[in-house]
């Protein structure tokens, strides 16, 4: 508390002692002193709060978080291809999986597995080499899916 806030307060604290004496009701001055004291002190510390706090920034959602939502969208749909080939031996997620192969080839490599089959095979992992170049099998187990993925994630 500066000495120009310590004098504001005397001075209502003065004002306030006079007016009640004035009007007849006898205060009791060393009470009223400790109200004024309390509650000044409590404005000049609100008033150094007020300058002392700083705005708090708000970020939005991290990239993590979006690229995980992008990932499990692109998974769903892939754990129900999984899920209907263990079923009905469906062949829709090989087809699938080698769309996703070609895509990346072609988008990270440069590479057409059609029309350059042995320049496709120098980049693929034996995993996705044997999706690749050997007789459609169903894929029955999500262990299986997720090496397959992360290999093509790779790429």
């Amino acid at each position: 508390m500066t000495r120009a806030q310590a004098a504001v307060a005397g001075a209502v604290w003065l004002v306030l002692s006079i007016g009640l004496w004035a009007v007849g009701s006898r205060p009791a001055v060393v009470v009223l002193a400790g109200i004024v004291a309390v509650i000044a002190v409590g404005l000049v510390l609100l008033t150094n709060l007020v300058d002392d706090v700083l705005p708090i920034v708000w970020v939005g959602r991290s990239d993590a978080a979006d690229s995980t939502r992008r990932v499990e969208r692109c998974l769903t749909p892939l754990r129900n291809q999984l899920d209907l080939a263990r079923r009905y031996g469906a062949p829709d997620l090989h087809e699938t999986l080698l769309e996703l192969v070609d895509h990346r080839l072609l988008a990270h490599h440069r590479v057409d597995r059609a029309t350059d089959p042995s320049a496709a095979a120098a980049v693929l992992t034996p995993t996705l080499a044997r999706l690749v170049g050997g007789p459609l099998r169903p894929i029955t187990s999500a262990r299986e899916l997720r090496q397959i993925l992360t290999d093509i994630e790779a790429l």
